[in-house]
């Protein structure tokens, strides 16, 4: 995901300081998206980013045998409890993610990072919203 998040950076360096914070994220999100997929490692790959309604979702496909993790399994209140905190701990914590932190926020946005298990299809949602960074 640092990769993710650093492709964010740079194309934000790019877009012009006249825009609004919601254009800028807009546009920062259809330029990140030309690089899906992006591979995270094992069974994890970012497959789109998109914005829908005030979220920048990140769509997460889950090789549920390759990565030997069952996405449905994901969706309790335990797993949440530590994944949310460290997400958002790994977020805020980064250097090269402050400015999407930012745009995301000036914008008042929620980051969605949204895992789709194959073959289950389960889906569950992790997310954060601007208060939270």
């Amino acid at each position: 995901m640092k990769k993710l998040f650093y492709l964010f950076a740079l194309v934000s360096a790019i877009v012009m300081s006249s825009c609004s914070s919601g254009s800028k994220l807009e546009f920062q999100v259809a330029a990140a998206n030309k690089q899906c997929p992006m591979s995270q490692g094992p069974g994890l790959t970012i497959s789109k980013i998109c914005t829908e309604a005030n979220n920048v979702v990140y769509v997460c496909d889950v090789d549920e045998y390759q990565a030997n993790l069952s996405v449905e399994e994901m969706n309790t209140p335990e797993a949440m409890s530590v994944m949310k905190p460290a997400m958002i701990q790994s977020l805020t914590a980064d250097p090269e993610t402050q400015e999407l932190i930012e745009l995301v926020k000036d914008a008042n946005y929620n980051l969605v990072y949204r895992f789709v298990g194959s073959p289950s299809n389960a889906q569950v949602d992790i997310v954060i919203y601007p208060h939270e960074l």
